[in-house]
């Protein structure tokens, strides 16, 4: 079976990774990928595998028509036998373009539609049923995707994976800061993904500047980039903490980040599945996060996370601390999160859901 990808970008974030998991670590297809805008780290990774990349190296929306020439011309070439998409633009062509070649499309959700452009809500309206099939990868995006009249048998579940493997250093904690720069007296917290506006990064600083005032050996370690960073960066600068917050930028090392990392806190204020989250449970790291969509499928509260309310950085100080102060607890969040990971979220898992919908899409042919 032939499988193409299309994705906006091959950048380091969420659909991306684990386009790049079902790309690389399922056998029994041939992938090939497909980006709309040119680059992204992933596209030498995948390439040095041996898969296929294509770029229909569009960087304005202006140029729309023309990703669509060029994809079609694709999809004729490389007769794919089942076109898979991943984020708004690409789930858009893929439906027009699945109609006119009479290709199976699988179309997917991984994000909420939470605060989002009215017209992504239009445009999804309007065009969700050409899909011969629409998956997501957090329980609350089947409502969401009810919403959009598409009918039950064309909604598919399928949670994120991760490899355990991955996140299991040999090296000890003391060791792992020192690397970094920190001392081991050092309290290090840790937020790893995108620096936009909707992941709350603010309520994170405001609420760390709090958390000084009674453990000063503390830093924040911010790991990511975004179109947010200078205004986080001007906040940062507002409250002084200047030598106690650290912008790392995009990282290839996060295993290692989480191995120093003492505390993760997440406080998005929307998500899909959100795979930070999932890595930072199969680093075997206490978690706190909001309760926020696809992070409700990973955390029972108290039992291997802790919740919080979006937009609180009271409470996420009032939380963090108490895990500084209750390392039983923290330690009991920390082995319950990695055990929930090995146990629930696997890469087998997500690519055997994957290829169930696969088969299923060519039996309707």
């Amino acid at each position: 079976m032939k499988i193409l990808h299309l994705t906006s970008t091959l950048a380091s974030a969420g659909a991306e990774t684990m386009l790049a998991y079902i790309a690389s670590s399922d056998k029994s297809n041939k992938h090939i990928i497909c980006s709309i805008y040119e680059g992204g780290v992933y596209k030498k990774k995948l390439e040095q595998t041996g898969i296929q990349v294509y770029s229909l190296k569009i960087n304005s929306l202006y140029l729309f028509p023309l990703a669509f020439v060029k994809l079609f011309l694709l999809v004729l070439r490389e007769k794919p036998d089942v076109i898979h998409s991943y984020l708004f633009l690409d789930n858009l062509i893929a439906r027009l373009i699945g109609k006119l070649t009479g290709k199976k499309v699988l179309c997917s959700k991984r994000d909420s539609d939470r605060w989002k452009p009215w017209f992504v809500h239009i445009f999804n309206k309007l065009t969700a049923w050409l899909a011969d099939a629409t998956v997501t990868n957090f329980k609350d995006g089947i409502t969401e995707l009810r919403k959009n009249s598409i009918s039950e048998n064309k909604i598919y579940y399928v949670p994120n994976g991760k490899n355990i493997k991955d996140y299991k250093l040999k090296i000890p904690k003391e060791e792992a800061k020192r690397l970094l720069g920190f001392s081991e007296r050092n309290l290090i917290i840790t937020f790893t993904g995108r620096l936009v506006w909707y992941k709350g990064q603010d309520y994170l600083i405001k609420a760390f500047s709090s958390i000084l005032a009674k453990y000063p050996n503390a830093k924040l370690l911010l790991v990511g980039e975004g179109k947010n960073r200078k205004n986080l960066e001007q906040l940062v600068y507002k409250l002084n903490l200047n030598n106690k917050i650290i912008f790392l930028g995009s990282r290839n090392d996060i295993p290692q980040i989480l191995k120093a990392t003492d505390i993760f806190v997440s406080p998005s204020l929307r998500d899909g599945m959100p795979g930070v989250i999932m890595e930072a449970m199969a680093a075997g790291l206490p978690v706190i996060a909001t309760n926020a969509d696809g992070s409700k499928d990973l955390i029972k509260n108290y039992e291997n996370g802790i919740f919080i309310p979006i937009k609180d950085n009271d409470v996420i100080t009032e939380k963090v601390i108490e895990l500084i102060e209750n390392k039983k607890l923290a330690q009991k969040l920390a082995k319950n999160a990695r055990k929930t990971i090995a146990r629930d979220f696997t890469i087998d898992r997500m690519i055997n859901g994957y290829q169930s919908i696969y088969e299923k899409l060519l039996r309707s042919a």
